[in-house]
C-alpha cells in the first residue's frame, strides 16, 4: 500500500507533512507528500491519500532539527524550495531531508542525488526572482499615508522580500501584495512584519485603492517618456533584464506592452 500526504501549499503545511511522514511510520519508500491545490492528478491505485492541516508547532520542529543536524545553508535552500511553484517541490523536500538527516551539511554537494539536485533548481529560481523584485516593485501611497505595492510572482515571495522592505523602510506603513495568492506582507514602523490573507471585503479595498491612484501612474508615464531618449531604446535588451511578467505593476512599462 502507497500512502500519499496531501499538505497545504504554505511553508506550514509543507513541513508539518514531512514531520507526518516520520510519526505516521508508513516507511518512507511507502510514502510520498503531495500539495494541494495544484494541477489536478488520476488517483493511484492501491494508494491511501491522507489530507493533512498545517501545524506551526510540528513544522517548527522540522526547521529546527535540519538547523542543528545540517546547517543554516540547508534550511535556506530547503527554505526557498518550499517557496517554489513547483507542483513535485513537496516530495522532493521530504526526500531531499531523508538525505540531509544521514550527510549533514555535506548534502548540499551530494548533486548526484536527484532530489538534492532538484532542490538547488528550485532554492536558485525562487533566490533569482527574489533578486529581481528587490528592484522591480513599485509603490504607490494610498490613504493614512500607507505605501502598497501590488505584483504577480509565479513564487510565492511575499515572506522572503518584506526583511528588505522593513530595514529599507523601518519608518513607514506599507503592504506588499501578491495578487496571484492573495497573501500580503504588512509592516508597520517600530515593528518585523506579518503576513496575511485578504478576505474578499479587504481585497476590494485594496482594488479602489489601486484604481484611484491611476492619475498618478498616468503622470509618471509621462515624466518617464519625456525624459527617455527614443533613439536609444532597445527593446530585446530591456526584456532580457525585465521579463515581461514583472512589469505587470509597473507604471512605466504599461503603454500598450502585451503580457505574456
Amino acid at each position: 500500500m502507497k500512502y500519499i500526504l496531501q499538505c497545504e501549499d504554505s511553508i506550514e503545511g509543507i513541513f508539518s507533512a514531512v514531520y507526518s511522514a516520520w510519526e505516521l511510520k508508513y516507511g518512507h519508500e511507502n510514502t510520498a507528500i503531495q500539495v494541494l491545490g495544484g494541477e489536478e492528478e488520476t488517483l493511484e491505485l492501491f494508494t491511501t491519500y491522507i489530507p493533512l492541516k498545517p501545524d506551526v508547532e510540528k513544522a517548527q520542529k522540522v526547521l529546527n532539527t535540519i538547523q542543528r543536524v545540517c546547517s543554516e545553508a540547508v534550511y535556506e535552500r530547503l527554505f526557498y524550495a518550499a517557496c517554489s511553484d513547483a507542483a513535485d517541490k513537496a516530495d522532493t523536500i521530504y526526500r531531499y531531508i531523508q538525505t540531509a538527516l544521514r550527510m549533514g551539511s555535506r548534502v548540499v554537494n551530494h548533486l548526484a542525488d536527484p532530489a538534492v539536485a532538484r532542490v538547488m533548481e528550485l532554492s536558485r529560481a525562487v533566490g533569482n526572482a527574489q533578486h529581481h523584485y528587490l528592484g522591480f516593485l513599485r509603490f504607490i501611497e494610498i490613504p493614512e499615508h500607507i505605501l502598497l505595492a501590488r505584483y504577480e510572482p509565479k513564487h510565492r515571495l511575499t515572506e522572503l522580500i518584506m526583511p528588505h522592505f522593513v530595514e529599507r523602510f523601518p519608518e513607514e506603513r506599507f503592504v506588499i501584495w501578491d495578487t496571484v495568492r492573495n497573501v500580503t506582507g504588512v509592516h508597520v514602523p517600530g515593528e518585523s512584519f506579518v503576513m496575511l490573507h485578504l478576505t474578499e471585503a479587504q481585497t476590494a479595498v485594496l482594488r479602489d485603492y489601486t484604481e484611484d491612484n491611476m492619475e498618478a501612474e498616468q503622470l509618471w508615464r509621462a515624466f518617464v517618456e519625456s525624459i527617455s531618449i527614443k533613439e536609444r531604446e532597445n527593446k530585446k535588451l530591456q526584456r532580457n533584464n525585465i521579463p515581461l511578467h514583472f512589469r505587470t505593476y509597473m507604471p512605466e512599462f504599461k503603454k500598450g506592452e502585451e503580457r505574456p
